[in-house]
């Protein structure tokens, strides 16, 4: 959900018809904005990747291990790829929203972990042996 805060806070739809000192105001307003989300997004995703890390070391020390299955390399590569966009975001500059080739650069970023994220969570459902017919049977 804090992706799609991004598209839509930052869409070009927004901009459309602004000069650039008008756009650079909006911008600014919606990185303003983008802030909470930023914060929200980074704990929630660090959150998963203690979690993770809380496996590891509870590996080190206990006799019986815990495996590192699809599962946790998948939150893995999730946790990371959103912490890093959101900080991405976060600190970006006015100027970076401004030049289209670096915003469609982020663009791009965004929609990509949005989708694994979106693929991450409808997996899920294929584990649970009702829901995984129902999901089969529809594709």
């Amino acid at each position: 959900m804090i992706n799609y805060q991004y598209l839509s806070l930052f869409s070009l739809q927004n901009f459309v018809g602004m000069t650039r000192e008008e756009k650079a105001v909006e911008v600014e307003q919606a990185l303003a904005d983008y802030q909470f989300y930023y914060y929200i997004g980074t704990l929630v995703s660090a959150s998963l990747f203690f979690h993770i890390c809380a496996k590891v070391v509870f590996n080190l020390t206990a006799e019986i291990k815990m495996v590192f299955d699809k599962w946790t390399m998948i939150d893995m590569v999730s946790c990371l790829s959103n912490i890093y966009s959101f900080n991405i975001i976060g600190n970006a500059s006015v100027e970076t929203f401004m030049d289209n080739e670096q915003k469609q650069i982020l663009d791009y970023y965004v929609i990509a972990v949005t989708i694994f994220s979106w693929i991450r969570f409808f997996s899920y459902f294929l584990v649970i042996r009702e829901i995984s017919k129902l999901i089969m049977t529809l594709f």
